[in-house]
């Protein structure tokens, strides 16, 4: 937080039952200039007031407990047209990642790494 700057990019989740210390972290990098893009569901975190951009997905679900399965969709579909927009520069970092884990992975003992 201390090298954010205006222009800078937080993505931030915060889902029902909202964590103070998320609202208030997202609160000092808005302060800062950082641009906020919020992930939360419809009943919209308090987060809200000051993002830029709100991605709200509907956490109700068959069970007693919230669901972010649709939240997590709404993830990988942004994620997708991020590395669609960047080309083949988003690809390539897409890779590189990649990699990165698999190397990670293989550094794991065997019983973990299954």
């Amino acid at each position: 937080m201390l090298d954010t700057r205006r222009g800078d990019v937080a993505v931030v989740f915060d889902y029902r039952r909202y964590q103070r210390d998320v609202v208030e972290l997202a609160e000092q990098l808005h302060e800062r200039g950082a641009v906020i893009v919020l992930f939360t569901d419809r009943w919209l975190s308090p987060v809200a007031r000051f993002a830029e951009a709100v991605l709200a997905a509907d956490v109700a679900g068959p069970s007693p407990f919230d669901s972010l399965v649709p939240a997590m969709a709404l993830v990988e579909a942004l994620v997708a047209a991020a590395v669609d927009r960047l080309g083949s520069a988003g690809e390539d970092r897409v890779r590189l990642f990649g990699e990165l884990a698999d190397r990670v992975v293989e550094g794991l003992p065997e019983q973990v790494n299954r």
